[in-house]
């Protein structure tokens, strides 16, 4: 398993995600008495585990963590509006 650093804001941001998930599964564990909460909180636990690891193994993260626009913000709104007059 090899762990990739291109891209390393993207994929600081995924496990930050990751770490996102287990603080709420954790403390939904520790929290709760309930049978429910607690698989709820190892639901989150182990996704949380999961986005952390597949954050820095993964070769392409566009397939998993949402690619960039094509066209910035601004160029989309000149497309939407072209060959018709603004109103």
């Amino acid at each position: 398993m090899a762990l990739h650093t291109d891209r390393p804001l993207r994929r600081t941001i995924g496990s930050l995600f990751g770490v996102a998930f287990l603080a709420v599964g954790a403390a939904a564990i520790a929290l709760t008495d309930g049978e429910r909460a607690y698989w709820y909180g190892a639901t989150g636990c182990l996704i949380g585990v999961i986005a952390i690891i597949s954050s820095w193994t993964v070769r392409d993260l566009d397939t998993i963590w949402c690619r960039h626009p094509r066209h910035p913000v601004m160029d989309a709104e000149k497309t939407m509006t072209k060959g018709r007059e603004p109103s």
